[in-house]
């Protein structure tokens, strides 16, 4: 039923005090605090921004850099074998801009998306060919097991750096770099790709942060927010000393980009600045054209080709919104074409030629729109190249290795991933993933920072959440939670594609708030009904006034029972053991018949309702549990009662009179044997 469990972090008011105290924040950002940390000095080790450790702790880096300096002094031919996303564009452009300054011998090899992702036999031949002696990985390698092995064997050098979870084997190089290699140190194991290499030119530089982050803090920054790696500990001292690098940038590619995105303002950049605007156009090119042009732009030195280069990119972004629409649509198509998909716990889609640099993003936004992991599959000929998206109670890399061994390549991280399979194989994964699925335990899961009201939302406490940038994964703007808010207008803006909701508190003020991807047609609520809502709040400043403004994030009726949801949650997991104990639980949830009537009557009314089921939960959960609309839900589909089609809810109106003991799941659940 895709359920959605609203999670409220506990507040402290004791802790609270002393957070205003101490550190002179506002009252709510020091409320927000002493909900996401236990005590003042985890929350001063939050706010500090920390010195990065020296990058000789992570393992093999002073391998690496004997290596590194020995080709760079003997004039041996180095090759940078880079990635196509926008923490591979920026890596393998820092890597390689530094050594330039060495006057190394370098070039560097960027796949493009249909070369695929990691080391391709044929580069590395080609390589050969071209007298290359060392080799170095940049958001890749990690998995290179027979890539490394043809290196070898081509008495060439390999040095891999590398970000991504390791899985059983590694690749037998001459050194690797990665942070989740060492399980023994206290090292910071989250880096992006470019974290890693920001990492390298420090060592090269005896240590010196200071240098690297001068030479190439700025990229490093934007690939960190990119790669939606956790923006805490190191992450965060990346982002926010990349950001100052980037206020005195040299890079002339991305002064560029940085005047056309904004319009020639200053370059007093945020997180969310570069989530938006930066990072999507780097990696539009690899999306959609070659990334090749990403990293030129990012390492010319012709104001005359950073110009040229910089507004390719911002129209190849403009491009890749059109096309990441169209490819919606297509994928929509066929879920509709093909409903059972949705009935499964994980979602899986594939289709023709699908746009590969495309389909992540397209997974994630299913993710969001369905609230379940999800996996996208663009097929060419006999091989399909995979996508894969999730969240955080489902971790997505031990899924994915559940069924590596229908791969032919595959990758990623809890929350993302990325796989090659043949055609005839896709079937088969589809049924071992969802199988995998069913051990687990898993719901999306939406953290709320703090319960307030809009009195107490103003310009002063809003300009403190600044404290807590940057925003991003595991670091998230703040959730806000109001409640008993009343519905006094609905209004629909662009085409019926968003809504502007008006609600009225019960101190009798007005609260405009803005919900995205909420069609007219499809909002079941009615105006003088009463809400709890989740919003995010921002300062915005139009035509130099600054105002509040506010986004929603969810909704639910005031008398929605999280209890309820919470204890109906765990006891439909207990029933599948069937224990004796658990048996007799269930039966104090046996529906009655004014239960199915009130269920049947709420249909008829609506006539068809699109939507996911625990949806239309909350137009009746006023009067009856959860688990108790989930068995009347599933016990009407099983008669033929309504349909339900995975997208849309309605009443069988070629059904039958039916007798309610005719079911088998009511006879299994409340009919011991």
């Amino acid at each position: 039923m895709n359920v959605v469990f609203w999670k409220y972090l506990k507040k402290n008011l004791n802790l609270a005090k002393l957070i205003y105290k101490k550190f002179k924040t506002g009252k709510l950002v020091s409320l927000i605090l002493s909900a996401r940390f236990q005590n003042v000095q985890e929350i001063k080790n939050y706010l500090t921004i920390k010195e990065l450790q020296s990058p000789f702790t992570m393992l093999n880096m002073q391998k690496a850099v004997t290596r590194l300096k020995k080709a760079v002094h003997n004039s041996e031919k180095i090759a940078i074998y880079g990635d196509y996303d926008c923490d591979g564009i920026c890596a393998s452009a820092m890597l390689f801009y530094y050594l330039k300054s060495l006057n190394a011998d370098v070039c560097c090899h960027i796949p493009t998306r249909d070369e695929g992702y990691g080391l391709n036999k044929q580069v590395i031949k080609k390589f050969k060919q071209e007298n290359i002696n060392l080799i170095i990985t940049v958001d890749n390698g990690i998995k290179a097991i027979e890539e490394a092995k043809l290196i070898k064997k081509l008495k060439m050098d390999l040095i891999v750096t590398d970000h991504h979870n390791i899985a059983n084997e590694t690749p037998d190089a001459f050194t690797i770099l990665n942070p989740k290699l060492d399980h023994n140190s206290s090292n910071f194991k989250e880096l992006c790709g470019a974290g890693v290499v920001l990492k390298l030119i420090a060592a090269m530089e005896s240590g010196n942060f200071e240098f690297a982050f001068e030479f190439a803090g700025d990229l490093a920054a934007i690939a960190t927010v990119a790669d939606l790696v956790p923006l805490i500990d190191e992450n965060k001292t990346i982002v926010l000393k990349g950001l100052h690098s980037i206020k005195l940038t040299k890079n002339l590619g991305l002064k560029e980009l940085i005047n056309l995105s904004f319009k020639n303002q200053n370059f007093n950049l945020n997180s969310t600045d570069l989530a938006f605007k930066i990072c999507p156009a780097l990696n539009a090119a690899g999306r959609i054209k070659t990334a090749n042009l990403a990293f030129e732009l990012l390492t010319c030195k012709d104001i005359k080709i950073a110009k040229q280069k910089a507004k390719q990119v911002i129209e190849l972004n403009l491009t890749r919104k059109q096309l990441q629409l169209q490819l919606f649509k297509r994928v929509d198509k066929f879920i509709k074409q093909n409903l059972i998909y949705l009935k499964l716990p994980i979602l899986i889609v594939y289709g023709n030629n699908w746009n590969k640099g495309l389909i992540g993003l397209v997974a994630g936004n299913l993710v969001l729109k369905f609230k379940k992991p999800t996996i996208v599959l663009s097929i060419n000929n006999d091989v399909a190249t995979g996508s894969a998206r999730s969240f955080e109670s489902f971790n997505m890399f031990e899924a994915l290795k559940f069924c590596s061994d229908l791969f032919l390549k595959w990758g990623g991280h809890n929350l993302a991933g990325g796989l090659t399979i043949t055609t005839k194989n896709i079937k088969k994964f589809i049924y071992k993933i969802n199988e995998f699925a069913k051990t687990q335990t898993f719901a999306f899961i939406q953290k709320i920072d703090l319960t307030t009201e809009l009195t107490n939302l103003n310009i002063n406490e809003i300009k403190q959440f600044k404290i807590l940038e940057p925003f991003g994964k595991f670091n998230e703007p703040p959730i806000l939670a109001l409640k008993n808010l009343t519905l006094t207008k609905i209004k629909s803006l662009k085409n019926g594609c968003h809504l502007n909701l008006t609600f009225k508190t019960n101190k009798n003020q007005n609260l405009n708030v803005l919900a995205f991807n909420k069609e007219l047609n499809k909002f079941y609520f009615s105006i003088g009904e009463q809400f709890n809502i989740l919003i995010q709040v921002e300062i915005n400043n139009y035509f130099q006034t600054k105002n509040l403004s506010f986004k929603l994030i969810d909704l639910r009726p005031a008398k929605f029972n999280q209890k309820d949801l919470t204890t109906s949650f765990k006891l439909l997991k207990q029933y599948l053991t069937n224990t004796n104990d658990k048996f007799q639980q269930i039966q104090y949830y046996k529906p009655t018949r004014n239960d199915f009537k009130l269920v049947f009557l709420k249909l008829k009314q609506i006539k068809c309702f699109y939507g996911n089921l625990f949806d239309f939960f909350y137009l009746v959960c006023d009067n009856i549990t959860y688990l108790k609309f989930k068995i009347v839900i599933q016990t009407l589909i099983e008669l033929k009662i309504i349909i339900f089609n995975g997208i849309s809810l309605k009443i069988n109106t070629s059904s039958n009179k039916i007798n309610l003991n005719d079911s088998i799941l009511l006879k299994n659940l409340f009919h011991k044997t």
